[in-house]
């Protein structure tokens, strides 16, 4: 699994570090493997895996939340303080993204690492008829049925 988030990252698009400070580095790298497994769940059922470089902000933001959490998680922290409201609140949003990417509704742009595909180097080919942008279709200059692309 190749690494996408960065520790630099995690401080940044992660959770508050004063929150953060008392978890080594080595606990941050396997709660962001930990999230990047989520993630990779979720990317599984719409692109094929790995993805590779450049990875999309929005999914290493995610990693980032995921990470944090779980790292927290694993440290006793609770989650219950009503101070940390915007911190599960975070968590939730990057969670709701996975679950609507696994629906299909959100598709993140990804770029897939297509080496072993049986579509070619640039996935399917899609053909048609006529040029795109080049239709008098809907223009009321034509009397012809359409007969399809």
């Amino acid at each position: 699994m190749a690494p996408r988030a960065t520790l630099e990252q995690m401080r940044a698009l992660g959770i508050d570090s004063q929150a953060m400070r008392d978890i080594s580095e080595a606990d941050r790298l396997v709660a962001l493997d930990a999230a990047r497994a989520r993630i990779d769940t979720a990317l599984a059922t719409r692109s094929t895996l790995p993805i590779i470089a450049p990875y999309p902000m929005d999914l290493i933001e995610c990693e980032c939340v995921l990470g944090s959490w779980t790292a927290l998680i694993s440290h006793g922290y609770a989650g219950g303080d009503p101070n940390d409201k915007d911190i599960r609140e975070r968590v939730k949003y990057w969670e709701e993204y996975l679950i609507q990417i696994v629906k299909g509704l959100p598709v993140p742009v990804v770029e897939e690492d297509d080496s072993d595909g049986i579509d070619g180097p640039s996935g399917p080919q899609v053909y048609t008829s006529s040029q795109r942008g080049w239709s008098r279709r809907g223009t009321g200059k034509s009397n012809v049925p359409f007969t399809g692309d």
